[in-house]
């Protein structure tokens, strides 16, 4: 649920609102061993870093992608991987 609030309050342009659920939710998956739901907030958090600061953003989908790969589920993770490229070029989603 946070990391709906997260994506929500992302996409509202509430930026440390956003910020601040996708921490949570991710400490909260962290403690569950829910790898699926930490990968969806890491990637959450490489979204909303992607404009301001690349390099971190990168890191979150790298994270977000080692993740997904490690439950098999490869799409999602070669499209974190895409992603990251991305902002390697210079080009945010």
């Amino acid at each position: 649920m946070l990391a709906g609030l997260g994506d929500l309050e992302q996409k509202l342009g509430r930026h440390e609102e956003a910020r601040r659920a996708y921490t949570d939710a991710r400490v909260l998956y962290r403690a569950e061993q829910s790898h699926l739901g930490e990968a969806t907030v890491l990637r959450g958090l490489g979204h909303l870093e992607s404009q301001n600061n690349p390099d971190v953003a990168r890191q979150y989908l790298y994270l977000s992608a080692g993740l997904y790969e490690a439950i098999d589920m490869k799409a999602m993770s070669d499209l974190a991987r895409k992603e990251a490229h991305a902002l390697t070029q210079e080009q945010p989603f």
